[in-house]
């Protein structure tokens, strides 16, 4: 466990996080953090990018998609 202080930072308080806590949870500077509060904790997760669709389907071993667009024959007052 490490303890840390809260500190006056301009109009604000702040906590230094340790650079060893920081290394073990690939936290960055300039990473964005969450935090919220449950069960009187404070809870501090990484942000997770915003993931692109390779991102999404990296693993996906599934059927191949098809991205073509089906050309059919109108079938009523759709035709553009």
């Amino acid at each position: 466990m490490t303890i840390v202080s809260v500190e006056k930072w301009g109009n604000s308080k702040a906590v230094r996080l340790p650079n060893n806590i920081l290394s073990a949870l690939n936290i960055q500077e300039n990473d964005s953090l969450t935090i919220e509060v449950v069960d009187n904790q404070m809870i501090l997760t990484k942000k997770v990018g915003d993931l692109t669709i390779e991102d999404l389907f990296a693993n996906y071993e599934g059927e191949a998609f098809q991205t073509k667009l089906q050309e059919l024959e109108p079938m009523g007052d759709e035709k553009w």
